[in-house]
């Protein structure tokens, strides 16, 4: 069943090769919709579909099309990579010509077509790439070209694929916060053999396990390959005490009555689409926010004012009583 991440939204995912030394680029300004592909075919099926391209330039622009990998490198992250000659992959998709002419301030479709084969592997994934014809740089020059890329992930539904991901790691950025924001990392692991995109929510409790916040985890939807973990993040700022970007405390007083203070909990949950249902996986952890330098400041005060206090008292007493002796 095929599926589209984002229909309507345009973006641009551009790569750059960059030099220090004088560079030349293309002009390329282009919007694209969709932003990405995701489908579940069977082996054997043929998928027939288009991207509609927008030159937002004001002369009309020749591109050239092709197709890359998408792999994920040491990092976690996802990289196009190209296909070789010789890798049965070259005839997945197919698109005519492999030239076009966009014109300028018009909306143009490029269709194009995938042929899954009776042996695919379970988890496939492409990039269709549009890159815009440039003159080659002559000596002491570096070419800065864009290349548009449009994400193709194909989750090949037979016997033996498996969807499934695991939360390996789930971590708050100090244990003990002196002040909001506190940080939070949630890495999970695909560790089926097709891509899943988890997503979900993290609660932040305190006593009593009221809900204090809520908040959003994946809101992307971004995609985890199979054998690779990506990490997701989310910030609680919350609060009537906040340190802002430049380290200086913010004082929100219309949340005057949200002064975070003691040990609180927080619980992800998450879920991914196994190809039957929506499976949950989640983690806990506990954390404290203690304004320990407010604390101390307090506290150092509260002493030196009863210390003066017990001295002023004790001064009374003592002029009282040599009063009574004379």
């Amino acid at each position: 069943m095929k599926k589209l991440i984002s229909r309507i939204a345009p973006a641009l995912l551009l790569l750059l090769v960059l030099s220090p030394v004088t560079a030349k680029a293309a002009n390329l300004d282009l919007t694209v919709s969709p932003v990405s592909f995701d489908y579940s075919p069977k082996p054997g099926d043929v998928i027939h579909e288009k991207v509609s391209i927008h030159n937002n330039g004001s002369t009309p622009l020749n591109l050239d099309l092709s197709v890359s990998k998408m792999t994920v490198d040491a990092a976690g992250n996802v990289v196009p990579q190209d296909i070789a000659a010789s890798d049965s992959a070259t005839g997945w998709i197919k698109f005519s010509p492999a030239e076009i002419t966009a014109p300028a301030k018009e909306w143009f479709d490029v269709p194009f077509s995938i042929n899954v084969p009776l042996d695919a592997a379970y988890g496939n994934y492409f990039a269709l790439v549009f890159s815009p014809q440039v003159a080659k740089p002559g000596t002491g020059t570096t070419l800065v070209q864009g290349k548009v890329l449009i994400p193709i992930l194909l989750n090949v539904q037979k016997a033996g694929a498996v969807s499934q991901a695991v939360i390996t790691e789930f971590k708050v950025g100090n244990f003990v916060s002196e002040y909001l924001p506190v940080d939070f990392s949630v890495t999970v692991k695909s560790t089926g053999n097709l891509h899943v995109h988890p997503r979900g929510n993290l609660f932040i409790r305190g006593t009593g396990q009221k809900d204090l916040a809520t908040l959003e985890i994946n809101p992307g939807i971004s995609n985890i390959l199979p054998g690779s973990s990506r990490t997701f993040t989310a910030s609680w700022n919350d609060g009537f005490i906040v340190r802002g970007p430049d380290n200086h405390l913010i004082f929100n007083w219309n949340k005057l009555t949200d002064f975070r203070l003691g040990k609180y909990t927080a619980y992800v949950l998450l879920a991914y689409d196994d190809g039957q249902r929506d499976v949950p996986i989640d983690a806990t952890l506990t954390f404290w926010v203690f304004p320990y330098t407010a604390v101390i400041v307090i506290l150092v005060t509260v002493i030196l004012a009863t210390t003066l206090i017990v001295y002023v008292f004790k001064s009374l007493v003592k002029n009282e009583a040599q009063k009574l002796k004379t």
